[in-house]
């Protein structure tokens, strides 16, 4: 093996070990307990706040003063919003 193999393998094994440890950890520390409630609001408020930072992030470099002055970005954002409130499904 060469050097750039084996840099590429002690680099794939530190991922996987510290990929295997941030999923089992949770599981040790509450295993026998509840979470705390900060968890449980993060855990419920986070999907939300991640999606919003995408529309904004999707609605960055939208030219509102030019045309077509942010229409079909408008429109679209519209049109989920009510396929969502129609399915409701968040």
């Amino acid at each position: 093996m060469t050097n750039d193999m084996l840099h590429l393998l002690a680099v794939t094994t530190v991922v996987a070990i510290a990929t295997f440890f941030t999923r089992a950890l949770p599981f040790v520390f509450f295993n026998s307990m509840e979470p705390p409630a900060i968890l449980s609001t993060i855990e419920k408020n986070l999907p939300p706040m991640i999606l919003l930072l995408l529309v904004f992030y999707c609605l960055k470099d939208v030219h509102w003063f030019q045309s077509p002055y942010g229409t079909p970005e408008l429109f679209t954002i519209a049109v989920i919003t009510v396929l969502h409130v129609w399915k409701r499904n968040a």
